[in-house]
């Protein structure tokens, strides 16, 4: 699953993106990995419905940060947050940066469902 949070600050506009990965075997989320891949316009260079085709090992997101683990929080659960007979999914998580509230904020939010860690097919997104 990957997350983009977009919100206007005294610099101009800000972006956070955040692509989360569980697997079916462990039925649990237990990853997150921060997107660093701006460009000098403060924009991604790849749209975040590419993100969860990134494999959680894959190089083009640098890994995640144990510095960033106080940031994002994934919340445990004792219940299973993967179904596969269900086909659903759920986690909990929090954020903790200072973020301003407006009206002009966006958040964008893509997911993909795939056969193996290291399936790429953007048509599963």
């Amino acid at each position: 699953m990957a997350i983009q949070w977009q919100w206007s600050d005294k610099l101009g506009t800000s972006n956070e993106r955040v692509a989360f990965y569980g697997e079916v075997s462990k039925l649990h989320f237990d990853r997150f990995r921060i997107d660093t891949n701006l460009q000098a316009t403060g924009s991604y260079q790849f749209e975040n419905w590419f993100m969860p085709v990134v494999p959680k090992d894959s190089l083009v997101l640098p890994s995640q940060d144990p510095e960033d683990e106080e940031r994002y929080v994934l919340v445990k659960s004792n219940d299973p947050e993967i179904d596969p007979d269900l086909n659903s999914a759920r986690f909990t998580f929090t954020v903790n940066r200072d973020e301003p509230h407006s009206n002009e904020n966006k958040i964008w939010v893509n997911w993909g469902i795939f056969d193996s860690p290291s399936d790429t097919d953007l048509s599963k997104v």
